[in-house]
C-alpha cells in the first residue's frame, strides 16, 4: 500500500492491450493508488483534459497503433513537464534504441509481475521530480 504522507498519487496508465491495461489497473488500484486508464494515446489525452487531472506518474507502452509511448510523453510533458514515466514493452532494447534514440528511459520489460510494477512504480515516485526522465 502507499504509505506516504498526503494523497495517494495518480497514475495515467496507457496500454493498448486490454488485459495488460486491467492487469496494471488492479493492482495499482490495490496499492493505493488512483489510475486513470487509457487504451490508447488520444484517450489518454482526453483523460488528462489539459491539466483537468493531476498526474504524477505515467505508464505507457512504448508500442501503441495511433500514437507510440515516447509521443505521448511528448505531449504529456507539454501539461505536465515534470511528469514521471516508466515505459513497458515486450520488445527488446536493442530495437527500442534503434525506434527511439539511445534516450534513456525508465523501461519495465513485459512481462512483469505485480511485484516488480509496484516496486518500479514506488522507486520513480519516490526521486525527486527533476531527477525523473
Amino acid at each position: 500500500m502507499w504509505n506516504m504522507p498526503g494523497p495517494a498519487p495518480t497514475i495515467l496508465v496507457a496500454d493498448d492491450e486490454e488485459m495488460v491495461l486491467k492487469f496494471i489497473e488492479i493492482v495499482l488500484r490495490r496499492e493505493g493508488f488512483r489510475v486513470l486508464a487509457a487504451s490508447g494515446g488520444a484517450e489518454a489525452l482526453q483523460l488528462c483534459g489539459k491539466g483537468a487531472e493531476q498526474v504524477d506518474l505515467a505508464v505507457l507502452d512504448i508500442m501503441m497503433p495511433e500514437m507510440d509511448g515516447p509521443r505521448l510523453c511528448r505531449e504529456l510533458r507539454e501539461t505536465y513537464p515534470n511528469l514521471r514515466v516508466l515505459f513497458i514493452s515486450g520488445y527488446n532494447e536493442a530495437e527500442l534504441t534503434r525506434r527511439f534514440g539511445a534516450e534513456s528511459l525508465d523501461l519495465l520489460k513485459k512481462p512483469f509481475t505485480s511485484a516488480d510494477l509496484v516496486k518500479r512504480v514506488k522507486q520513480i515516485l519516490g526521486r525527486p521530480v527533476s531527477v525523473s526522465a
